[in-house]
């Protein structure tokens, strides 16, 4: 009996110690996305968007979190046009609540006057959820708002634009208590 004690415990112990290094790679697993930091660190490209979100973040929250009428939502389109023309991007800059509500979408037209009733940058078409479709599924942007570290990336066939590009969102603010998400884009491959 004391040899079979002696052999659970010793069982016990090696399963815990094999578990060990399976739980330090599980705790990493949850603070990103995979790989979205080296890849980000690594790749030109997505390294240079990063690095664009970087800067504009805390402009782009507090932009943000100060829209309540047509005034303030245009300063935060015009910051974001801004960017998106200083920083040469070939594709878009989308701003979106965290339940994926689309607040700005620099490929669609603006409306400040709200006379379309298609897809246009408003805040009435903001309120009426219509500058974009929800883009709580994108990838860039779950992966944002998912993990805590607040970066996703994503390539994908952009059916806004009809063409292919490379995305990088940022979460703006905390884990779980964000004001939204920002993501940018360049062109990577168009239509011929």
């Amino acid at each position: 009996m004391k040899k079979l004690k002696l052999s659970l415990a010793a069982l016990c112990a090696g399963l815990l110690c094999a578990a060990a290094p399976v739980h330090a790679a599980s705790i990493k697993a949850i603070n990103e996305a995979p790989e979205v930091h080296g890849i980000i660190k690594h790749d030109p490209s997505y390294h240079a968007l990063h690095e664009i979100l970087e800067l504009a973040a805390p402009q782009l929250q507090t932009l943000l979190d100060a829209v309540v009428n047509e005034a303030t939502y245009e300063t935060l389109y015009n910051y974001v046009n801004t960017l998106k023309l200083q920083a040469g991007v070939t594709g878009r800059i989308v701003i979106t609540l965290p339940d994926g509500t689309v607040v700005v979408d620099t490929s669609k037209p603006t409306d400040f006057t709200d006379i379309n009733a298609n897809y246009a940058n408003s805040y009435t078409h903001f309120q009426d959820k219509n500058v974009n479709e929800n883009h709580n599924s994108r990838l860039a942007i779950l992966n944002a708002n998912f993990w805590p570290y607040p970066w996703g990336l994503e390539i994908k066939f952009s059916t806004s634009d009809d063409n292919t590009q490379q995305y990088v969102a940022t979460r703006l603010g905390e884990y779980l208590n964000s004001s939204g998400v920002a993501r940018i884009s360049i062109v990577i491959s168009s239509p011929i």
